[in-house]
């Protein structure tokens, strides 16, 4: 999960995102037609459908890791079954999952360890607990060395952000949500409930989180300049369509931080 601001455009990139007499958003707006052309109000059937046939139908605030930590399995072990391939191709993180994607969890297998009688053993789990790393950025300065607070099940954790921002705190896989104190703000964080970009929910999702929609909407023109303006500076066409190239270009934003804060 990430948490971050976009870098800024130049005054004359939003004036014409906003629907200023730009002749090539004006050319591009008369061509094209309203929103609702580019992004369907209520469903996503221009992009991928839900994927699988497995018995565990994904739910919001599901990922793998909870999956597995729900069902005796290691993530790793869902992820690697041949079965989930098809699911979790072309997503970006295994964790990252979508509403209505099944996935097939197979049986336990029994394991023995050869032990000592009348001796008192202790056997760890591997797998958990499991890694939440944010980065945080406020506009375009990285906050760095910046103490916060995250409580996670009501669990109070004390800590200082690296000097990328990163945040890397231990959770447990179930979880789903938590409450970050930083600065001056509080985040409420929804654990898991990021979905593909590649659907209308999650690239709205990804959007807020990089900071170009301030809060969660289903008003047009608010995703409509939300998409334009990260389209000019990714430095594509701002066509206002949630189209692949558009897709593929917030999942490589994403991709690119994740790599970033664990050089």
């Amino acid at each position: 999960m990430t948490t971050t601001a976009p870098s800024t455009g130049t005054t004359s990139d939003f004036a014409a995102l906003n629907g200023d007499d730009s002749p090539g958003v004006a050319a591009d707006r008369r061509e094209n037609g309203p929103l609702r052309q580019f992004v369907p109000r209520t469903a996503d059937e221009h992009l991928e459908p839900a994927r699988g046939d497995g018995d565990q139908v994904v739910t919001s605030g599901m990922c793998l890791g909870s999956i597995a930590e729900a069902t005796g399995h290691f993530w790793e072990t869902l992820q690697e079954l041949p079965a989930n391939k098809d699911v979790l191709q072309g997503h970006r993180d295994a964790h990252v999952l979508r509403e209505g994607d099944r996935i097939t969890v197979p049986p336990l297998k029994a394991k023995e360890e050869a032990c000592a009688v009348n001796r008192r053993h202790r056997f760890r789990r591997k797998g958990v607990p499991e890694k939440l790393r944010l980065r945080m950025v406020d506009i375009s300065e990285v906050m760095a060395n910046q103490p916060y607070i995250l409580v996670v099940n009501g669990e109070r954790r004390d800590g200082t952000t690296d000097p990328d921002g990163l945040l890397d705190e231990w959770i447990a896989p179930g979880a789903q949500s938590a409450t970050l104190y930083i600065g001056d703000d509080t985040y409420e964080l929804q654990l898991g409930a990021l979905q593909p970009a590649s659907t209308l929910p999650g690239a709205m999702a990804h959007l807020l989180n990089l900071g170009y929609l301030s809060e969660a909407t289903e008003v047009e023109e608010q995703i409509r300049t939300a998409i334009g303006a990260f389209q000019v500076d990714r430095f594509l066409e701002p066509t206002f369509a949630l189209d692949e190239t558009t897709v593929a270009a917030i999942e490589a934003q994403y991709t690119h931080w994740s790599a970033t804060a664990n050089a």
